[in-house]
C-alpha cells in the first residue's frame, strides 16, 4: 500500500467516525465541526480579504470539500449540500449583515 493509499484510507476511518458521532446523543458531530470550521476561517479570512472575499473563498473550500466526498463510496446529495449549508451558514449572515449596514451608512 502506498502512503497515499494509507493516509486516504485513514482520513475515510477519521471522517466516517466523526459523521457518526453524535453530542449529547442528538448533535451530530459533523454539523458542529462544519459551523465552528466555517466561521473560523471566515474570521481568518476577512481580515486579510474582506467579508465578501472571505466568504466567496469559504464556498469554495466547502465545495472543494464535498468534491472530495463525491469521489468517496458513500456519497450523498443531500449529506453535502447539508454539509456546505453549515460550513456557510454563519459566514452568510455575517455577509449580509456588513451588507445592510454598508447601505445604511
Amino acid at each position: 500500500m502506498s502512503p497515499f493509499e494509507y493516509i486516504y484510507r485513514n482520513l475515510r476511518q477519521f471522517f466516517g467516525w466523526v459523521s457518526n458521532t453524535k453530542v449529547f446523543g442528538v448533535v451530530p458531530l459533523d454539523n458542529i465541526l462544519h459551523f465552528l470550521i466555517g466561521l473560523f476561517l471566515y474570521g481568518t479570512f476577512r481580515k486579510k480579504l474582506g467579508p465578501l472575499r472571505a466568504f466567496s473563498l469559504v464556498l469554495l473550500i466547502a465545495l472543494l470539500k464535498e468534491v472530495f466526498d463525491w469521489l468517496g463510496p458513500r456519497f450523498l446529495i443531500g449529506e453535502a449540500l447539508k454539509d456546505v449549508a453549515f460550513t456557510i451558514a454563519m459566514p452568510a449572515i455575517l455577509v449580509i449583515i456588513y451588507l445592510i449596514k454598508k447601505k445604511n451608512s
